[in-house]
């Protein structure tokens, strides 16, 4: 590396450095997966993460298909929280719900009427 040329690391051509942008310009962002705890009754899971710092307007939340998509992000952008679920179909995805309390995002996760357990008689014959 010489005074006036940076090296990409994605194979991309030297470039000068009038070119890159300011030290002050670049805003470093730092990814976490956090802990999640997940529970489970009889009516629904409890997907329950730890995220300081966090305001509600930086809580986004997304069920596609059978995934649970959480990112959350505090100083500005900064520092993200982000995680992943795979769920089965028996989640009631139109009373999905969540709550954030003191830095700790909940979400409800109702279990679809089909799934929940039952009681099944047994005739004797």
């Amino acid at each position: 590396m010489t005074d006036t040329a940076l090296t990409q690391t994605n194979n991309q051509p030297e470039a000068p450095l009038a070119t890159m942008p300011a030290r002050d310009e670049v805003r470093p962002r730092s990814f976490a997966t956090p802990l999640v705890d997940v529970l489970e009754n009889e009516n629904e899971l409890l997907v329950v993460m730890d995220v300081p710092g966090v305001k509600q307007g930086d809580v986004h939340l997304k069920y596609e298909g059978d995934n649970l998509y959480l990112e959350a992000s505090r100083d500005e952008g900064t520092h993200v929280f982000r995680r992943t679920f795979a769920l089965s179909e028996r989640i009631d995805a139109e009373h999905i719900q969540a709550e954030l309390t003191h830095g700790v995002l909940t979400v409800h996760l109702p279990k679809a009427a089909q799934a929940r357990a039952r009681e099944i008689p047994v005739r004797v014959g």
